[in-house]
Order: structure tokens, then sequence, then C-alpha cells
């Protein structure tokens, strides 16, 4: 077979002339059938799951962060009112600690940051079953059910480590995956 362009020899399965690239499939007889490449199909996005190990190095951070941000809020407030020792704004902030943490942890993860200071810096995201971000009410649920996982004896943070999608306790009832 011959290129009706350049005149060159080409083989009969070739779609373009290798000297001048003049598309072949045009002049080729309608009998001629020349395979079309299959595509690919699409795999589906089965994400890394961050396991208990990782989200407890996060959990670290993350409270050496609102521990110090807590501390030195109440000291600048007590140094600005005058009024130091027990009774301060430094035992405010730490009366309602529990408070600061489903805030600080809620605000984060139903932002766009998807997961709070500590997470983020290792990497990983709280998104809810469908890789969506969380909204603020189910963070704020995700983060009020620790308490239960804290209250059976820590047992509720390590089953991350045996779930198949390393789902902890709060994970499972709020409906939310930690991805990496």
């Amino acid at each position: 077979m011959f290129c009706s362009q350049c005149g060159s020899e080409i083989s009969e399965n070739s779609r373009f002339c290798g000297l001048c690239g003049h598309n072949l499939v045009k002049d080729l007889p309608a009998s001629v059938k020349i395979p079309v490449p299959v595509p690919v199909t699409a795999r589906r996005f089965e994400p890394s799951y961050a396991g208990f190990w990782l989200r407890f190095l996060a959990f670290i951070i993350d409270m050496i962060l609102l521990t110090f941000c807590l501390k030195f809020l109440g000291g600048i407030l007590e140094g600005v009112s005058g009024s130091y020792g027990y009774g301060g704004f430094d035992s405010f902030f730490g009366n309602y600690f529990l408070v600061w943490f489903l805030l600080y942890y809620s605000i984060f993860e139903s932002t766009d940051f998807r997961g709070t200071p500590g997470k983020r810096a290792l990497g990983m995201h709280v998104l809810d079953l469908n890789g969506k971000r969380l909204t603020l009410l189910r963070a704020l649920a995700r983060n009020f059910c620790k308490l239960f996982s804290f209250c059976a004896i820590l047992v509720g943070f390590i089953i991350a480590g045996i779930t198949a999608r390393k789902q902890a306790l709060h994970d499972l009832i709020a409906g939310c995956l930690v991805v990496l």
C-alpha cells in the first residue's frame, strides 16, 4: 500500500503516513476495517485511610496547639484585665476546655481545611462517606461522639486499627472517614 500524498510505502493497518503524516483512514475503501482502540475503563477511586497511629499523632499535635492557644489567650486577657490568679480568664478557658475542643475540631473539619492543623500537617482529610466536606452539624456530632470513645476506656479509638476503613467509633456513628 502507498500513501496518496507522498507515494511512500506504508503498512496496511497504518492510520497515518510515517513520512508526510497524511491521514490514511479517509483514503481507504469502506471494505477495510481499522481496529479502533478500546478506551480504558475508569477505575473506582479507593482512598487510602488514615490508621490509628497517624491519627493519634495528629491528636497530640492538635492538643498541644489547642492548649497553647488557650493558655496564651487566657494570659493575654488576664494581663489586660489585671485579674491574675484563681478565677481569672486562664481558668475560664480551662474550665470550658470541652467547649473549645468541640469548636476547634468542628470548625476546622467543616471548613475547606477538611481537618485540624494536626491532621493537615500529616496530610489527612475528614470527609463524609460520599467523599464530601462535612457540614458543621455533622462535624459537631462526630466530635461530640468522641466522648463515648473516651468513656469506653479508649476502645472507641482503638477500633480504628481493626475496621476495614480504619474508622473509630465516632466515625462510624457520624458516618465519616479520615483519608490520606
